[in-house]
């Protein structure tokens, strides 16, 4: 199960996002402004075990900085999100655009999903809202580690490959290793730019 951080400012709502993830058997914390989620995320990227997952909330009321941004102020949290090796950001709101859609899937966000209320009781019955968030979850953990794996895979090769040569291996054998090598390393750049990401 994974490891998630909720970044809402509306504290009936994380509650209810904790419960149903929590039941799903994942491990949840919260955070109700902009700089609590950046500062709980700065705070754990280079732990031991990160956040592997974020959901992110795209307005806030309570942001303290420019006056302008409270209507898109996740997208501040999205930034710092993106900055964590194979986590997979989710944005949620109810205050939707297809411009703000864009914006954020083209900086590399999981998914984008429109609330169908900023009321946790209104959630709360609505099970269409509780069964996609349960999905995008599930989704997000097996894309993931489907990441995870294609980097593993990388490094593994690059070491087989630096092992190859040193062994002195057969030259036309180490050529052809080397071009397999280099459309891994230019697959997983165009996979990574794709999610507005960059090598690590």
């Amino acid at each position: 199960m994974a490891k998630i951080l909720v970044v809402d400012d509306k504290e009936d709502v994380c509650r209810l996002m904790s419960e149903v993830l929590q039941a799903e058997g994942h491990e949840v914390i919260t955070q109700h402004t902009v700089e609590g989620g950046i500062s709980v995320l700065r705070w754990h990227s280079d732990a031991k075990e990160p956040f592997e997952i974020c959901l992110i909330d795209l307005r806030f009321d309570n942001y303290q900085g420019d006056a302008t941004l409270p209507a898109t102020a996740g997208m501040l949290v999205l930034e710092e999100a993106l900055k964590v090796r194979f986590l997979e950001p989710i944005i949620l709101t109810a205050f939707g655009s297809t411009e703000n859609a864009a914006q954020a899937l083209a900086k590399g966000v999981f998914r984008y999903v429109s609330k169908t209320s900023e009321s946790a009781s209104a959630l709360r019955v609505n099970r269409t809202f509780i069964d996609q968030l349960i999905g995008m979850v599930s989704l997000a953990v097996g894309n993931r580690e489907v990441f995870r794996s294609l980097d593993e895979a990388l490094v593994e090769l690059r070491a087989l490959f630096q092992e190859l040569r040193r062994s002195g291996g057969d030259a036309q054998l180490v050529g052809i290793a080397s071009n397999y090598l280099s459309l891994a390393e230019k697959a997983d750049a165009i996979i990574l730019k794709a999610r507005g990401r960059h090598p690590g």
